[in-house]
């Protein structure tokens, strides 16, 4: 068996181990004080959720062909009434994946005279481009949500929502639950303003097991497997087919740049930046574009350069071995022969 065989075990091997430690694991636990709201609304597990400092909590029974989820969200504020957070909001995405387009979400505001407020939003794709997010009605979710609640905890400075969920099973599975959730701070009544783009914003998304309580952020594991048996398996520079690899990666590779150039400006375009924005990296892809032909050159310079040189190299060693006697011996050892 080659040493190339053998790492590729040892790796594989090390990624099973760590796949199955990171699902036996259990989530952290909640905080006391949002361990104790829960039982009051008859919650039964709860968990800190890994972005914006937030706490979910939860129980649910199947029957009727439905997932019926009682719903704790929240999140603990420094003080209500000087807080910064405008609205809070859970949700549910029947998609293959957690995400904020298709969430059908509970959203939950603190009106400017401090009353709250709740409502059901339908996520679309016309509200990441920024449009109006007007509250929608349980028959155009697809979904039933009864006793919403909105309130303020001062013992624990805990802001939630809390709701009755009635899921279809045809749609959700208790074991893979697309769940997303946000904060933010700006809303024009019961119509919330986009969220800030930070990392803890749009890292809050979570694919979680209601049974045991585990969650993922979702294809993680199955990436970094597949990175590491293309390293196993690339061919060597003395393989037929090490050319057909490098045109792959280098169409890729291009590929990749164009669409993060065409995505950066989509994103410029999305939060409505200042017109400096996008003539400022203009610039900067003028910039790149310039110092790279120049490599380029010098690259290809350098390339030829060492190509005429290695034929000429050729050449000349051609040249010194045609110096022979028609018996196709050196001069000196035909000398030497005729001497003896």
């Amino acid at each position: 068996m080659s040493s190339r065989t053998i790492s590729l075990i040892y790796i594989l091997a090390f990624l099973f181990v760590s796949f199955a430690f990171s699902h036996v694991q259990q989530p952290p636990p909640c905080s006391e004080d949002f361990y104790d709201l829960g039982q009051a609304k008859n919650i039964t597990k709860c968990k800190k959720l890994r972005t914006l400092g937030a706490e979910f909590g939860w129980s649910y029974n199947n029957y009727n062909n439905c997932i019926h989820i009682n719903v704790l969200f929240g999140t603990r504020v420094e003080d209500y009434y000087s807080s910064n957070i405008v609205w809070i909001a859970w949700g549910v995405n029947p998609g293959n994946r957690p995400k904020m387009v298709g969430t059908k979400a509970i959203i939950g505001f603190k009106q400017p005279n401090n009353t709250l407020l709740v409502n059901t939003y339908n996520i679309t794709r016309d509200t990441k481009r920024g449009c109006r997010l007007r509250p929608s009605p349980d028959s155009d979710l697809g979904l039933q949500v009864n006793n919403k609640k909105m309130a303020y905890d001062n013992a624990s400075n805990f802001l939630t929502i809390y709701a009755e969920v009635v899921l279809p099973s045809s749609n959700y599975e208790v074991s893979k639950l697309n769940h997303v959730w946000q904060v933010g701070y700006d809303a024009s009544n019961d119509e919330p303003q986009i969220h800030p783009a930070r990392l803890q914003n749009v890292d809050s998304t979570e694919i979680i097991n209601l049974v045991s309580g585990d969650g993922t952020s979702g294809g993680h594991h199955q990436k970094y497997v597949r990175v590491m048996l293309a390293l196993q398996l690339r061919p060597k520079e003395t393989d037929d087919y090490r050319k057909y690899w490098n045109m792959y990666h280098h169409l890729l590779g291009y590929a990749l740049l164009a669409l993060i150039i065409i995505n950066i400006f989509k994103g410029i375009e999305i939060m409505k930046g200042d017109p400096n924005w996008k003539k400022a990296y203009i610039a900067i892809l003028v910039f790149l574009s310039a110092v790279t032909l120049g490599f380029e050159i010098f690259t290809w310079t350098k390339f030829l350069l060492h190509k005429i040189r290695t034929a000429n190299g050729v050449q000349q060693n051609v040249n010194q071995s045609s110096i022979k006697n028609p018996e196709g011996k050196d001069p000196q050892q035909s000398e030497s022969t005729s001497q003896l």
